[in-house]
C-alpha cells in the first residue's frame, strides 16, 4: 500500500463559504471539532462531532465551515474499500471510527503506510461502511 492508496487529512481549517469537493477517492468526512455543512444530491446535513459523512469516489459534494473547524477525515482508493451503497451517507460516528481515525492521523501525509497502518485503514474502511449501511442518509 502506498501513500497514494490512503490518507487522512488531520487540521484546522478557517471558516469558508461552500465548495465543491469531489475526488478519486472514498471521502470519510468529519469535524473533530466544530461543524461542517455537507450539502449533495439537493440535501443539507450538519456534521458536529457526533456526525460523519462517507461520500463515494467521483461524488461531487459541497462543503462549507461557518466558523474554524478541526477536520480529521480518510481518504481512501476505491480499489481498497468496497464502494458504499450510496453515493453518501451521513451517520452517528461511532466510538471505534472515531479511535480510528485518530491513531491514523499523519498517515499517507507524514508516515508510510506499512503492514499496521494498513489494517488500521481496512479497519476504519469496513466500520465506515457499516455505519453506513446501519444510518443511511435521508
Amino acid at each position: 500500500m502506498s501513500k497514494e492508496d490512503a490518507f487522512v487529512v488531520s487540521r484546522d481549517m478557517p471558516a469558508r463559504r461552500a465548495q465543491a469537493f469531489c475526488v478519486p477517492y472514498h471521502y470519510l468526512v468529519y469535524a473533530e471539532v466544530g461543524t461542517l455543512t455537507l450539502e449533495a444530491d439537493g440535501q443539507r446535513w450538519t456534521l458536529p462531532p457526533a456526525r460523519a459523512g462517507l461520500v463515494a469516489a467521483e461524488h461531487e459534494v459541497m462543503i462549507s465551515l461557518a466558523r474554524p473547524v478541526r477536520v480529521c477525515s480518510a481518504l481512501i482508493r476505491p480499489l481498497l474499500m468496497p464502494g458504499p451503497v450510496l453515493p453518501l451517507s451521513v451517520f452517528a460516528m461511532s466510538p471505534l471510527a472515531r479511535q480510528l481515525l485518530f491513531a491514523l492521523r499523519g498517515v499517507g501525509e507524514e508516515t508510510p503506510l506499512d503492514d499496521y497502518t494498513a489494517s488500521l485503514v481496512q479497519a476504519l474502511a469496513l466500520e465506515a461502511l457499516r455505519l453506513a449501511r446501519l444510518r443511511p442518509a435521508p
